[in-house]
């Protein structure tokens, strides 16, 4: 018989997982910005809207699910989560605008790599700061890690209905040609 119990999942855990999903991409994307070479800005833009979906999905399942949870769980530090609503709503509108660029610009590509900075510093705090204290603190992390995964999920499903299977090809080309041109250790 299937069980209908949530997956227990350590919501730490999962978001330290998408932090390091998100800074993998972002490590790759400077990789190709360095270069320089010509042919690279379809595997950048591939890299772009990689990163601007996870963003997404990320900053969405944080402020519905996990940073209500935090300022439940630590009423005397508002303040932490203030700020972290406030480097969300600056990340949010730097990717509206990266979204309207395009890799070849060079524009965008700088917005992308001060998008990079801004979410190394956002992770750090709340990797060093935040998540400690929520520990401390005795968060239900497996009850709320679940709700997270839950949305996760749903956000990435209702994300890859709305790809059609030309664009899935597309970005399954690109990945190809990424690892062709980095090797397997991607």
């Amino acid at each position: 018989m299937a069980s209908s119990q949530p997956i227990k999942v350590d919501a730490i855990f999962l978001l330290e997982d998408d932090h390091a999903a998100m800074q993998g991409l972002f490590s790759e994307f400077r990789k190709f910005h360095a270069e320089g070479r010509e042919g690279v800005d379809e595997m950048k833009q591939a890299l772009i809207d990689d990163v601007c979906a996870m963003l997404e999905d990320h900053t969405k399942i944080e402020e519905e699910i996990f940073y209500p949870a935090v300022r439940e769980c630590l009423p005397d530090d508002q303040g932490l989560m203030d700020e972290a609503q406030a480097e969300h709503d600056a990340a949010k509108e730097m990717i509206n605008r990266i979204q309207l660029g395009s890799a070849a610009d060079a524009e965008t590509c700088a917005l992308v790599l001060e998008l990079s900075d801004a979410i190394d510093h956002h992770i750090q705090e709340e990797e060093d700061e935040m998540f400690p204290k929520v520990r401390e603190a005795g968060m239900n992390t497996a009850e709320v890690g679940g709700r997270l995964k839950a949305l996760k999920d749903q956000l990435e499903g209702e994300a890859a209905h709305t790809d059609t299977d030309a664009d899935g090809a597309l970005r399954q080309r690109f990945v190809d040609r990424i690892t062709d041109y980095l090797g397997p250790s991607i």
